[in-house]
């Protein structure tokens, strides 16, 4: 033991004078120990005493951070005396030298990454492409840590006790779902009148013509979802089966000049909206005002769901009291009656489905095909929850309520007073809770045990992705016999196993196997690339190809990508990168204050974040430079999205490439409103935050946290004293001067945006006086507005080598200037996203490789993901 310490002591001391002795020690007590010694250790940083041992990890991650900071000229701030070119190349070649060396012996004997657990979005991924059905589980899991930046990181990614309970309690849903030992749905046609809803025309009759009015066949709706979500519900229907089915309506703007814009979606039942039903948007669409349009969907739809039909986008509105028609001295004539303004007429909305294709579904047949079913005894067919709807509507909506005097304890203080004679509609009651399918069949096999060894065996591969030995296998037949052994039915035993099967490490994990040469196998390399753009297992194709060993070949690995990228499956790859790299998952954390910014809606904030996912795709598709992520000439946006960037008209609510005008700020990710909200809190903005953002996503630069002694920028919503001031006050501390060097310019930069994205060039602040007052929605009225404009904004700055920039074209110009910079920074983060590990001192080398490739390809997005699959890298251990 003594022997072994003395030897390493030795190997520490050797390396530690290789960067200590000679060109290093010179260097380090030039320009580094003034700041980096015992004494003073600014960001917590002694390098006189730090020892140089790159064998060990930690060690080797400081002096990493070293080589970066002397590389990119942060260190020496650059207020010190800067070195000579020439002795600085010969300190860092020195320092790279050894880092190199240790980091690539590191990854020889260890490999590049670590063996890691599926992340819960991969979880449903795979299971639904396993099962061959529609899953919505990922959010019974526990939500996965990220490193990196990313949830595909395997040192993030570790399990626990809590995780596999509720891997179990999500596998239990799911398997109950793929089984289907009952009847094939019938699938049936309704035509869902509007003033045929029982709780619609009750509204309608107890407030009068405001939130909705009768018009022909159907019903004009004039408010938003902030009142009209109930009033929209066509309850008399629920979805009874999940499935897939066909919807179609006709409906026309009225009393509006343009097109008005219809959310047409399905959601839960009741005021309320939660979370055990979730929603499903068909479209915002924009509805004309000429005539009555016919408009048609098909998608796939939960059990449970409701359909919700509204306007977006129109002002909020509420009646005071006078206003109301709730009592009987109170006519039809009142104050709602005289709205003028715009709403959608809708007749009715016609529903078909489930439209199912093959029966038993895919998902039965993979768990249970070939094992005999009998009738279930003593049990009845399953009920169609819409039964109702077969014949005429027998309820009567209820006139008029009157006020009566004492409110007793527990009631309303309006009542249907019977005497009043007013006959109501004639409609369907509101259909109830659907519950899932019960059985009617039984499975009944002649042979239970030999049927478990032939079900589990031939579904190990499509869960384990690969072939399974015999003995992989073995175990989890073993628990299936020991509970048929205990006298628990075939098809909890089963479930039993196939959960065993599914929690086990095969599937939980991405396991390469490794080659002799470092690479990994070619079935993990298979994996590697489905789950890298697909979030998904390999499918047949690419698993034949990894078993013939041809999937290597260069053509037929382009070829795989480009058969991939063109999948729809590869929207997971948008999805999923996206909104880790640019925070797009953010997009719902804070919500922008309604007192300062009224004019947000939930159709701006859909369209901020498609409008995120279509750019890429267009980089995508036609192959367009990265460059554009820091300007671009085009914008793919809608008419929401061009109103809100103040850019020429666009009609429709479709995402759409639209080339920009040479003056605008927009083009590239900079320019796009969800970066600014997801960079905001919902009152206001922070250069620091934002321009940590940047330098973080954008410049693959990351700053030290700010020292715990140092108290942040507050928001001044009273619009006192100006971020500049701020800023220069935070900069009088050395603590902080060197980091804000970095950090202020792209954060001051982006100060011309506010909190939803729109340009400014004044804040807005609070008026508190009229804040503090209850907010009254007056209609035929304009927007109570509560703030007022404040300090102008200032959005020019200096960069950290002295260049000064007048506002956020210029800046994008001088980020420009280094396209490898741009482009190596993506390579970064979509190599740490495919390959689940960080970059490291050796990819360094490799990385730069892969941008010299794609420079010569114009810097081209999809390239560079060609590029970074055909990486040694990317297919190294």
């Amino acid at each position: 033991m003594i022997k072994k310490i003395i030897v390493s002591l030795a190997i520490a001391t050797s390396v530690n004078a290789g960067i200590k002795d000679g060109v290093g020690k010179q260097f380090l007590e030039k320009h580094c120990y003034d700041c980096h010694d015992e004494d003073i250790q600014k960001g917590k940083l002694d390098l006189a005493s730090l020892s140089f041992d790159p064998s060990d990890v930690l060690n080797s991650k400081k002096w990493e951070k070293v080589y970066k900071a002397v590389a990119n000229g942060d260190m020496p701030p650059k207020k010190k005396k800067q070195p000579e070119e020439d002795f600085k190349l010969q300190f860092l070649s020195a320092l790279e030298k050894p880092l190199y060396e240790a980091d690539v012996k590191r990854q020889k004997e260890q490999g590049r990454t670590r063996v890691r657990r599926i992340n819960r979005v991969e979880f449903e991924r795979t299971l639904s492409d396993i099962l061959g059905m529609q899953l919505d589980i990922k959010d019974l899991l526990p939500e996965d840590a990220s490193k990196d930046g990313f949830d595909t990181v395997g040192e993030a990614l570790n399990v626990s006790s809590v995780q596999i309970a509720a891997y179990m309690n999500a596998l239990d849903l799911v398997l109950d779902k793929a089984t289907t030992l009952y009847e094939q749905p019938k699938s049936n046609k309704y035509e869902l009148k509007y003033q045929e809803n029982i709780q619609l025309m009750q509204v309608y009759r107890r407030t009068g013509a405001f939130y909705i009015r009768p018009e022909g066949d159907g019903i004009v709706i004039f408010s938003p979802q902030k009142h009209a979500h109930l009033n929209s519900e066509l309850g008399q229907y629920v979805i009874p089966f999940d499935g897939k089915y066909k919807v179609n309506f006709r409906a026309q703007s009225l009393r509006s000049e343009k097109p008005l814009t219809l959310n047409v979606r399905t959601g839960g039942r009741g005021h309320f909206e939660t979370n055990d039903v979730p929603q499903t948007r068909l479209a915002y669409v924009n509805i004309p005002t000429d005539k009555l349009t016919p408009f048609e969907y098909e998608a796939e739809f939960v059990q449970g769901q409701a359909f919700r039909l509204y306007p977006e986008m129109l002002p909020h509105m509420r009646f005071t009291s006078e206003g109301r028609i709730m009592g009987i001295k109170k006519d039809m004539t009142g104050k709602q009656a005289e709205f003028k303004g715009p709403g959608i007429h809708i007749e009715s909305v016609h529903v078909e489905g489930p439209i199912i294709e093959k029966w038993p579904p895919l998902s039965h047949e993979l768990l249970w095909g070939g094992v005999k079913t009998i009738k279930k005894k003593g049990v009845k067919p399953n009920e169609n929850i819409n039964a109702h709807l077969d014949g005429e509507p027998k309820r009567e909506a209820k006139p008029k309520l009157t006020k009566i005097k004492k409110k007793k304890v527990g009631s309303a203080p309006y009542v249907f007073d019977p005497k009043q004679k007013i006959k109501g509609e004639m409609c369907y009651p509101n259909a109830g809770k659907p519950s899932p399918f019960h059985a009617t069949l039984v499975l009944a096999p002649d042979d239970p045990k030999a049927e478990a060894v032939r079900l589990m065996t031939r579904f190990a591969p499509v869960a384990f992705r690969r072939d399974v030995k015999p003995e992989e296998v073995q175990r989890h037949i073993d628990l299936v016999h020991y509970w048929l052994d205990e006298g628990v039915d075939f098809e909890e035993s089963m479930k039993a196993g196939y959960k065993s099967l599914l929690t086990s490490s095969h599937f939980l994990y991405h396991k390469p196997a490794f080659t002799q040469q470092g690479e990994i196998s070619d079935i993990a390399l298979s994996e590697r690339l489905s789950y890298f753009l697909w979030s998904s297992k390999p499918d047949e194709e690419l698993l034949n190809l990894a078993k013939s060993g041809d999937i290597r070949d260069e053509k037929i690995l382009s070829a795989q990508v480009e058969r991939m990228l063109k999948d729809p499956r590869s929207e997971c790859f948008l999805d999923n990168f996206l909104g880790q790299w640019l925070d797009l998952r953010k997009i719902d954390f804070t919500e922008p204050d309604s007192k300062i910014y009224p004019e947000f809606d939930p159709v701006l904030k859909w369209s901020m974040t498609e409008e995120v996912v279509a750019f890429f795709r267009e980089l995508m598709e036609k192959d367009l430079s990265v460059e554009n992520i820091i300007d671009s000439e085009f914008a793919m946006i809608n008419e929401r999205l061009a109103r809100h960037y103040e850019l020429p008209p666009v009609k429709g609510m479709e995402i759409r490439r639209v080339e920009l005008p040479e003056d605008t700020p927009r083009g590239g990710v900079i320019g796009m409103s969800a970066i600014h909200k997801v960079t905001a809190n919902g009152a206001s903005t922070s250069p620091v935050v934002r321009g940590v953002w940047i330098l973080e996503r954008i410049m693959g630069i990351h700053p030290p946290p700010p020292p715990t002694s140092v108290d942040g920028i507050e928001a001044d919503i009273r619009g006192t004293k100006t971020v500049l001031d701020q800023l220069e006050k935070h900069r009088e501390s050395k603590a902080c001067a060197s980091c804000h060097q970095l950090i202020d310019p792209p954060g001051v930069a982006l100060e011309c945006f506010d909190v939803i994205g729109a340009w400014r060039t004044n804040y807005r602040n609070l008026n508190v006086e009229k804040a503090s007052k209850r907010i009254k929605f007056f209609p035929n009225a304009p927007l109570p507005i509560v703030y007022e404009t404040g300090l102008p904004v200032v959005a020019s700055y200096e960069l950290k080598d002295g260049r000064r920039f007048e506002d956020i074209n210029q800046f994008k110009q001088m980020f420009l200037e280094n396209p490898d910079d741009i482009a190596k920074n993506v390579v970064e983060k979509m190599i740490t996203y495919a390959t689940g590990s960080g970059i490291s001192m050796s990819d360094h080398r490799d990385v730069k490789a892969v941008v010299g490739k794609i420079r010569e390809k114009d810097y081209g997005f999809r390239s560079l993901i060609h590029e970074v699959v055909k990486s040694e890298i990317f297919q190294r251990k």
